[in-house]
C-alpha cells in the first residue's frame, strides 16, 4: 500500500510540473497570426546605451552614457496584409529621448515619429522573427510575446541609429547606439 501511495504521489508530481512546462511553451508565431491591424500602445527602450565623445569646455572627451527612449501621444496602426503580403504604418506617435552628459547634465528631446520605415514593405515570418523588406533594405525585429490580442516586437538598436532617436547636437561626435526599442502593440 506504501508502494502505491508513493507511485501516485510521484506520478501527480510529475503530472503536475509537466503541465507547467506546457504553459511556458512559447507559442509559434506564423504569418497568419499577424495578419490585421495593430495599434501601438508603447514603445520604451532597454538596456540602451550611447557611445561616442562629447566637446566639453576641457577638450573632447569619451562618452559613454545610458538612455531612456519612451513614446507618448500614439496614433500610429502597422497593418499586416495577406495578398500581397504587405506591412504598412500608418500615423505616428512621439519618441522622448533622455539622456545623462558628463558636465552638461540630463538632455531631454522629443521627436514626433510619422511613421516607420522598417514596417512598410514586404513581410515575412520565420521563428518569431519578422522581416521586413523596404526599398532593398531588410530589417529583422524580434517577436518577444504574442497572443492573438497583443503583439511586443523587440529592435535592436545599433551602430549608428542616432538619427533615430534625434541626440544628433553640437557637442555630441561620433555617436553610435546600442540596445533595445520595444514596441507594443493591440490587434483591432
Amino acid at each position: 500500500m506504501k508502494k502505491f501511495l508513493f507511485v501516485s504521489l510521484l506520478s501527480t508530481i510529475f503530472f503536475v510540473a509537466c503541465s507547467k512546462d506546457d504553459e511556458k511553451t512559447v507559442e509559434q508565431i506564423t504569418n497568419n497570426s499577424l495578419i490585421g491591424t495593430w495599434k501601438v500602445t508603447e514603445v520604451k527602450s532597454e538596456n540602451t546605451k550611447i557611445f561616442g565623445k562629447i566637446n566639453t569646455p576641457i577638450g573632447e572627451k569619451p562618452l559613454s552614457s545610458e538612455v531612456s527612449i519612451t513614446g507618448k501621444d500614439y496614433n500610429m496602426r502597422i497593418t499586416f496584409a495577406d495578398k500581397p503580403k504587405k506591412i504598412f504604418s500608418k500615423g505616428g506617435f512621439v519618441i522622448v529621448t533622455s539622456i545623462k552628459l558628463p558636465v552638461i547634465g540630463d538632455k531631454k528631446n522629443e521627436q514626433k515619429i510619422p511613421g516607420l520605415p522598417a514596417v512598410n514593405g514586404d513581410w515575412n515570418v520565420k521563428d518569431n522573427v519578422l522581416v521586413t523588406t523596404n526599398l532593398g533594405k531588410t530589417t529583422t525585429i524580434k517577436i518577444v510575446s504574442y497572443n492573438k490580442k497583443e503583439i511586443v516586437f523587440s529592435y535592436a538598436l545599433k551602430g549608428n541609429n542616432s538619427n533615430f532617436i534625434n541626440l544628433k547636437t553640437s557637442i555630441l561626435k561620433d555617436v553610435e547606439i546600442k540596445g533595445d526599442l520595444i514596441l507594443k502593440a493591440i490587434r483591432e
